[in-house]
């Protein structure tokens, strides 16, 4: 499903409906959601119209709320991990178990037995046979 939001250009914010326009900017966690286009474009207009044709520049967002956009920055000895645009994780290795998390997937750090691991050579297909 396709979600929509209005974000103010200049401060990164969200807008929510409210009475008060002035005071109608807050984190895309607290903001207004439309399933349309059309929601975000009507709030567009009455808040033109509330600001008396003054409103800050506007921008109409788009989310996918099944599929969370993922981007990894290497650079070099650092790494981030940014989920729809925003920063949840850096460090010198982003390990998979925090990408998991970040993305609401259990997932469970296995550390097998390593001589039995090393003799072996490589991992069986299935996870009932790893020996810890």
């Amino acid at each position: 499903m396709r979600f929509y939001m209005l974000q103010n250009k200049a401060s990164g914010l969200y807008y929510k409906r409210t009475s008060d326009c002035f005071n109608c900017w807050v984190p895309q966690e607290e903001a207004s959601v439309w399933t349309t286009p059309r929601g975000p474009q009507a709030a567009k207009g009455n808040l033109s119209r509330k600001l008396r044709g003054k409103p800050p520049e506007v921008e109409i967002m788009e989310f996918d709320a099944t599929k969370p956009q993922v981007a990894f920055v290497d650079g070099d000895d650092w790494e981030g991990l940014y989920i729809n645009g925003k920063l949840v994780e850096e460090h010198h290795h982003v390990r998979t178990e925090d990408v998991l998390r970040h993305l609401g997937i259990k997932c469970e750090v296995i550390y097998p037995d390593q001589d039995w691991l090393e003799e072996r050579g490589s991992l069986p297909a299935n996870l009932s046979e790893v020996q810890v």
